[in-house]
């Protein structure tokens, strides 16, 4: 097998979300450490600054002084990600860093028949029933429709890592800075928070994590 060639700093893409300004159990923290990534890619790595995209959140979810393109919400985050794979500029093969600082929760299903991949893992100490997810700024809001917004879910997330990967190749490093047990242990500050998955989702009770599958 041939090693695979070494690629300089400006082939190199990133993704940073940072969320402290979340509507309930805020965080401390999280933008600051998305920015000290930012430094530590620009100033280390040398990395040019225009291959890196931001998305943070340091204000409180409504605050009309922040730009609502620029705020880690569900639906910016997706897109995002989403656009990685459409990105006439990234080449394929080009090393691309998604980092996530912030709330992380983690769900079990009601029923196995919510989960396809449910009992392949019956052993496993961290089983396919088990749903983690990323939260979002804008977690238990609602949206124009009136619909909860949910958290982000590993499944979503794998199926656009997949995708992403099919376009420009599979060098993507994912760095996830948050916890995806009970919602509090993020911040000394925080209570249990309720949370929202997609429709389809049936979380009935919550599991501090053994091991995660990321």
């Amino acid at each position: 097998m041939q090693p695979q060639p070494c690629l300089g700093p400006d082939r190199i893409w990133a993704v940073l979300v940072g969320i402290d300004g979340y509507l309930s159990y805020p965080l401390r923290g999280c933008v600051a450490d998305a920015l000290t990534m930012e430094r530590y890619l620009v100033d280390d790595l040398l990395v040019p600054r225009e291959r890196i995209q931001r998305l943070l959140g340091p204000a409180r979810y409504g605050d009309t002084s922040t730009d609502v393109s620029s705020i880690p919400s569900r639906a910016n985050i997706i897109s995002l990600l989403h656009s990685l794979t459409t990105n006439p500029n990234i080449e394929y093969g080009d090393p691309i860093i998604i980092f996530f600082a912030g709330h992380g929760s983690r769900y079990l299903l009601s029923d196995d028949g919510d989960d396809p991949d449910f009992g392949e893992h019956e052993d496993d100490e961290c089983p396919s029933k088990f749903v983690e997810a990323l939260c979002p700024m804008d977690r238990d809001t609602r949206d124009s429709s009136g619909a909860i917004i949910p958290d982000i879910t590993d499944r979503e997330l794998n199926a656009i890592l997949k995708q992403i990967s099919y376009a420009k190749g599979n060098r993507i490093t994912f760095i996830l800075d948050c916890c995806h047990s009970n919602i509090e242990s993020r911040s000394p500050d925080c209570s249990p928070a309720g949370a929202c998955l997609a429709q389809g989702y049936a979380p009935h009770r919550r599991r501090s994590p053994q091991r995660s599958p990321w």
